[in-house]
């Protein structure tokens, strides 16, 4: 038995080299679709639960090509940008292997649609539906966004329609040899951007256009939970708020909502509170005690209660009964805590001080943006306020986070770097930045709306959806908001509801499907050691055959049997338990 899998997925891409090659991937802000092509299908790869390598073609040699598990050749980019000598080498292997190649269609005289007979039109086909004719059963997706206009294929040589849209083709597919090659008509990126079906597509092509068996997590109508800012001193500094702080009654409130839903909530903490030393806009305790006030101090946020009148009302901010919520619905299982920055307020602590406009100006509530990266750049790594904000969440918690949430999503790739190099797995903005190996790559499909935008849409990708919002909006309007907000979800088709830590435990997962003669063994690697808390769908398709009704998981504890349920268009769901006992390569066992 194999216990090391290689790269599975080649992505081939004309970029230049800091695009491809950086340690950080995207700009957490938008790109256009001709400047992220390859990290799109990076990151869709990655939320399938494989293995991807992004290779420069120039880069692209027989050694790169000869890993035996190599299973996908991706083309990003035209592949009339492509040498000859790229597309000999790139054709010659798909003839010997059992692998897919998916690249856009060239030019009619370009050398690529010449050596295929497959083409780009000029012409455009518009519709409303999207139907796929290839392997496996006939699926149709219907756009909600209305009609959509793309190009058409041109077919002069031996090919089969795989997919169609009015009355012409969007993909083809031809056997080379052993191997397949799909040709799509359209800018993926381009398309993905202007609905979420075409993602669905990509994502059925990757595992229907192969011969081979496959497995995929699957994130059909998930939506990610994120609530930002407890542990903030803002809310008491900010004019804007006129909220209190949740105390246990509340939270308690909070977890019986996430109960009726099954549903795990990430908090976004901010562990340092900041003392802005103005004795008389405030009274400020310590573990319950009168504290001598000292300008800019930072007190673990766990241990503060601030009394203060707002607009003419007594108010009581007890962080500590705050802590206390949090930490109980944390030992429920309720909710995972991420860190939401140090103290969520301008790193320079002496300028905001002497700042005029320190209790009005939103903008020195920003920890780790632009406006703070001068500051920053001068701060070792010993003072500097992400590693400070870890080890005061590592003492609060006794955990270490999965995830980074920037103050006011405001960054600069500096930081970024410092997440990766501190061991976090993701960054959380209205866009997510995933961890791959070594680098973080923004995934631009995979988006933040607030929880009250609940739409339909949002799943059409099959993508997990990040529903975010404040403290304040329960300090607000109640645990009831929370409860209707999770309904209209639940409407629009969420059925299941998680963590970032959760999505961080998943996105640690590489999936092998593989048949040998013994039978099929479905390999889980684990990239680091992030334990799951409850089971992970996957989906499983082997080309041609029936799967058995169980699988067993084989550990050092023995063999567990799991039921196989049946999915939708021709494959099939395990539901993977919590694998934190069984070795890094981990095989489960599908019976023939």
């Amino acid at each position: 038995m194999k216990t090391s899998r290689q790269h599975t997925v080649l992505i081939v891409s004309s970029a230049p080299a800091e695009v491809v090659e950086g340690s950080i991937l995207g700009t957490g802000g938008w790109l256009p679709p001709e400047e992220r092509e390859a990290l799109d299908w990076l990151t869709l790869v990655k939320f399938m639960g494989w293995k991807a390598r992004l290779v420069r073609s120039d880069n692209l040699t027989p050694s790169v090509l000869a890993s035996p598990e190599l299973r996908y050749l991706i083309i990003a980019g035209e592949p009339d940008e492509l040498s000859g000598s790229c597309i000999d080498l790139l054709l010659e292997k798909v003839r010997e292997e059992h692998i897919l190649i998916i690249a856009r269609a060239g030019r009619a005289e370009g050398r690529f649609a010449q050596s295929l007979g497959i083409s780009r039109k000029t012409s455009v086909l518009s519709g409303e539906k999207v139907h796929w004719i290839g392997p496996g059963s006939p699926r149709t997706w219907h756009s909600r966004g209305g009609m959509v206009s793309l190009p058409e294929l041109h077919l002069s040589g031996q090919a089969d329609i795989w997919t169609t849209m009015g009355t012409g083709a969007l993909i083809a597919g031809k056997r080379l040899g052993k191997g397949r090659i799909a040709l799509i008509s359209f800018h993926p990126s381009e398309a993905r951007d202007r609905v979420g079906i075409f993602t669905t597509l990509l994502k059925h092509l990757l595992i229907w256009g192969t011969d081979i068996p496959v497995a995929w997590l699957d994130w059909s109508n998930t939506l990610v939970l994120r609530m930002d800012d407890p542990g903030s001193a803002q809310t008491v500094y900010h004019e804007t708020y006129n909220n209190n702080k949740l105390g246990e009654a509340e939270w308690a409130m909070v977890g019986a909502v996430l109960e009726q839903y099954n549903a795990r909530l990430s908090i976004g903490y901010v562990p340092g509170w900041v003392d802005d030393g103005d004795a008389e806009r405030g009274v400020l305790l310590i573990n319950g005690q009168t504290t001598e006030r000292e300008a800019g101090k930072i007190h673990p946020s766990s241990k503060v209660c601030y009394l203060t009148t707002r607009r003419g009302a007594p108010m009581v901010y007890d962080y500590e009964a705050e802590f206390r919520g949090i930490q109980r619905l944390q030992k429920a299982g309720s909710i995972d805590v991420e860190l939401h920055g140090f103290t969520h307020i301008h790193p320079d602590k002496k300028q905001w001080l002497e700042a005029d406009d320190k209790y009005t100006s939103a903008a020195w509530y920003r920890e780790f943006g632009q406006r703070a990266a001068d500051f920053l750049k001068n701060q070792s790594d010993r003072e500097h306020p992400l590693y400070a904000g870890l080890g005061v969440f590592s003492d609060i918690f006794q955990t270490f986070p999965a995830a980074l949430i920037c103050p006011g999503e405001a960054f600069t790739n500096d930081v970024l770097e410092k997440a990766l190099h501190a061991g976090l797995n993701m960054v959380s903005s209205y866009y997510q930045c995933i961890r791959i190996g070594l680098k973080f790559c923004w995934a631009q499909h995979v988006c933040a709306p607030y929880l009250d935008k609940a739409e339909p849409a949002w799943f059409e990708p099959e993508l997990p959806v990040i529903g975010y919002f404040h403290d304040f909006d329960l300090g607000i309007h109640g645990a009831d908001w929370l409860a209707g907000n999770l309904a209209a979800w639940h409407k629009t088709g969420a059925e299941t509801f998680i963590s970032l830590t959760e999505m961080a435990g998943r996105l640690n997962w590489n999936l092998y499907l593989e048949q040998t003669g013994d039978g099929l063994y479905l390999a889980i690697e684990k990239q680091k050691e992030i334990g799951l808390v409850r089971p992970v769908m996957v989906g499983l398709r082997i080309p041609g055959e029936d799967l058995p009704k169980y699988i067993s998981v084989a550990d050092t504890g023995g063999d567990h049997p799991l039921h196989i349920h049946d999915g939708s268009n021709g494959h099939r769901l395990i539901n993977v338990p919590d694998i934190n006992n069984i070795e890094k390569q981990s095989i489960l066992t599908i019976p023939q």
